[in-house]
């Protein structure tokens, strides 16, 4: 892989994992398909990253600054730690 390649996905991963939604990283990166997007983002780590801040809303009840998990359908969105209550 390029260079400039290992960058971009750097880049756009961190930008997901912040989250930053993913048609705003497709107009960051300058790309014309959301695909295209896709395929630079680490899904692993965005979806890690998700994974953490659901786990610091249950333990915590509050959440980080990583809920970037927006980037493809098999990332998961907002999950049951999310939407849990304490009784």
């Amino acid at each position: 892989m390029p260079p400039h390649h290992s960058l971009r996905d750097t880049n756009l991963t961190a930008l997901a994992k912040a989250g930053l939604p993913a048609f705003s990283l497709q107009a960051h990166a300058g790309h014309a398909s959301i695909t295209t997007t896709q395929g630079y983002v680490n899904r692993e780590e965005v979806a890690a990253a998700g994974y953490a801040a659901q786990l610091e809303q249950a333990l915590f009840g509050t959440r980080g600054t990583n809920a970037g998990y927006n980037i493809g359908s098999e990332v998961p969105d907002a999950g049951p730690a999310n939407n849990a209550k304490s009784a």
